[in-house]
């Protein structure tokens, strides 16, 4: 069982609730395919506001709506990524002389998730965000199914024949892709608030004082999935 999924559920999910309690928010994103990517700057459009964004300053909304595009974007190149992984994994598996119930289960399996994958506009503007997060995780229960096979020594096993098709069309190589971007994105996270922090008067900072003793904690943890375990916390300061 690899960890990186369970850390995107955990981004997705943060997302998604951002999402849902601010429906109407436009963010603003960069749709460059490049790793990269999301370490470029997002700007919160703020020409307009519902009844719960007037209750949040300037620089909150900046933040929240700033960390809302960076996990936009990120899970914008975890779908393009995941998509062509996924799109080569199928026809590995369809191209195999013989096939077991469970791999015949598992391509209908990720047919059905690539093709809801295929369905999202990820150059739409204004992004398609809940969307997104949506196909990432779905993306991810895929992963966690198959990482969740018992393990079985046999090589004619269904385990050692999809773990060797792993293999073959490069997962460690897009793994390592997807955490470069992950650490790119904590990275982002981390200028976003240090920026919504300098921007404070002394009353404001008392106000947000638990949301700024949080980032202390956020910033002490050194592991990437322990990291985003804390970032979860993130949106029940804006609720």
């Amino acid at each position: 069982m690899i960890k990186t999924w369970n850390v995107l559920l955990l981004c997705a999910c943060l997302a998604v609730q951002q999402a849902i309690a601010f429906p109407q928010r436009q963010v603003s994103t960069v749709a460059d395919t490049e790793p990269t990517a999301v370490a470029q700057s997002v700007d919160a459009d703020t020409s307009s506001s519902s009844s719960s964004e007037e209750k949040l300053s300037l620089p909150r909304n900046q933040l929240l709506f700033g960390t809302l595009g960076l996990l936009t974007n990120q899970s914008r190149y975890i779908l393009r990524e995941s998509r062509n992984f996924l799109k080569n994994l199928l026809n590995e598996m369809n191209a195999l002389p013989e096939k077991s119930k469970a791999i015949e289960q598992n391509i209908t399996r990720v047919s059905s998730v690539l093709t809801d994958v295929d369905s999202i506009d990820l150059d739409a503007d204004p992004p398609l965000a809940e969307k997104m997060f949506s196909g990432v995780d779905e993306v991810g229960k895929v992963f966690d199914e198959f990482y969740g096979m018992p393990e079985n020594n046999d090589p004619k096993s269904d385990v050692a024949i999809l773990q060797k098709l792993f293999e073959k069309i490069g997962f460690d190589d897009m793994d390592k892709r997807i955490n470069v971007t992950l650490q790119v994105t904590l990275n982002r996270f981390m200028e976003l608030f240090e920026n919504f922090e300098t921007s404070l008067g002394e009353k404001e900072k008392e106000n947000d004082a638990p949301l700024i003793n949080w980032y202390q904690r956020f910033k002490k943890e050194d592991d990437i999935e322990k990291k985003f375990e804390v970032l979860e916390e993130f949106s029940t300061f804006f609720k």
